[in-house]
């Protein structure tokens, strides 16, 4: 028996594939980023603003971006509206201009 997808269940199913991987690059920089800060994994994920929780969410935008991902698709893993993406990515690049 031979299954054909219409284009929009095709479509749909690519979306879904194409999230999954996103969240899996953004999960391993997670991973990288918590290491290295000593920050909680799932601090990042979280609501928090402590500074340093914050300070490593933004490195994970940055990290992100620099590895292709767009503002909307970092958003949508890390639970946060494109605009604070792009300015947390904004904020990395400037600490980083600055040493």
């Amino acid at each position: 028996m031979t299954y054909v997808l219409s284009r929009e269940a095709l479509a749909a199913c690519l979306a879904v594939s194409t999230r999954g991987r996103e969240a899996a690059k953004i999960d391993e920089i997670v991973r990288a980023v918590c290491e290295a800060s000593g920050v909680d994994r799932l601090a990042v994920y979280s609501p928090s603003r402590l500074s340093q929780v914050a300070r490593a969410r933004q490195i994970v935008m940055y990290e992100a971006w620099q590895a292709g991902l767009s503002a909307n698709a970092i958003g949508r893993v890390l639970k946060r509206d494109h605009s604070t993406v792009l300015h947390g990515i904004r904020a990395e690049e400037q600490r980083r201009a600055a040493l």
